[in-house]
C-alpha cells in the first residue's frame, strides 16, 4: 500500500497542477525557490512534478518571465532561468536523472516558452543526442506548439543535422523526429504541408517514417470527422 500511495503522489500533484491548480503552481515555485536559495531539492517522488509545474506556471503567465525565485545573492532570477541553471549544473555534475526532468520542464511548458524551448535544440547547453528529443517534447506540449515546432524543424533542419552528427544514425535520428512532429497533425492542409516536406527533405525519407506520418494524419482527420459532433457537445460548443 505504502508502494502505491509513493507512486500515485507525484501523479496527484502533477494533475493537480497541470489543470491549473492555483495553490499547487504557487507551491511548487516556492519548492523550486527553496532549491536556487539553499540547495534543498524537492523530494524525489515529486520532483519532476514540481519542476513541471512551475514551469507551466511561468509560461500560461501574460509575462513569462514575471514569476521569479531569489537567489542566494539576493538578486532575483525567472523561473526559465532558475530550471535552466539548475539543469546546467546537473549535467555538468553528471546527474542525469535530474537533469532530464529539468529538461523536461523546460520543454514541455508550451506557451510563452515555446520559442527559448526550442532554441535549446541548438544550444551548448544541450547534447547532440538530446537535440531531437528537445524538439518533439515541445512539439507534444499542444497542438500550437506542434505548429511552431514543425516550422522550427523546416528552418532549421541542416543545423539540427550538423549538431547531430550529420549522416547515418543522425540522419535516422531526425527522419524519427520529422515523423513524430507530423504524426501529430489533425487537417489534410498540414498533409500537403508535410508531403512536400518530405519532398524537401529526402534524407527524412528513410524507412517507413513518410508512410507512417501520412497515415497517422489521415488516421487524425477520420478520427475528428467521427467524433466532431461529441467533441462540440462536451466542450460546450
Amino acid at each position: 500500500a505504502r508502494h502505491t500511495t509513493r507512486r500515485a503522489l507525484p501523479l496527484a500533484v502533477e494533475l493537480a497542477g497541470l489543470a491549473g491548480d492555483a495553490q499547487t503552481v504557487d507551491n511548487s515555485t516556492r519548492l523550486l525557490a527553496a532549491e536556487v536559495w539553499n540547495g534543498t531539492e524537492p523530494l524525489p517522488d515529486v520532483q519532476s512534478a514540481v519542476y513541471l509545474i512551475a514551469a507551466r506556471g511561468a509560461a500560461a503567465a501574460s509575462d513569462p518571465d514575471a514569476a521569479i525565485v531569489p537567489t542566494r545573492d539576493g538578486l532575483a532570477v525567472s523561473v526559465w532561468s532558475a530550471l535552466s541553471a539548475l539543469h546546467t549544473a546537473s549535467s555538468r555534475a553528471g546527474n542525469a536523472r535530474k537533469a532530464s526532468a529539468l529538461l523536461d520542464a523546460l520543454c514541455a511548458a508550451g506557451r510563452g516558452w515555446t520559442s527559448r524551448s526550442l532554441s535549446l535544440s541548438l544550444s551548448d547547453d544541450v547534447r547532440a543526442q538530446d537535440s531531437a528529443y528537445v524538439v518533439r517534447c515541445v512539439a507534444g506540449a499542444g497542438a500550437a506548439e506542434r505548429d511552431v515546432a514543425w516550422d522550427f524543424l523546416m528552418a532549421n533542419w541542416d543545423a539540427l543535422n550538423d549538431k547531430a552528427g550529420g549522416a547515418g544514425a543522425a540522419a535516422g535520428g531526425l527522419a524519427s523526429l520529422f515523423d513524430s512532429v507530423a504524426s501529430g497533425f489533425l487537417t489534410s492542409a498540414r498533409k500537403v504541408d508535410v508531403i512536400e516536406a518530405f519532398a524537401r527533405h529526402p534524407d527524412a525519407d528513410i524507412g517507413l517514417h513518410r508512410t507512417h506520418a501520412l497515415e497517422s494524419i489521415d488516421d487524425n482527420v477520420r478520427w475528428l470527422k467521427r467524433n466532431a459532433d461529441t467533441l462540440c457537445t462536451r466542450l460546450g460548443g
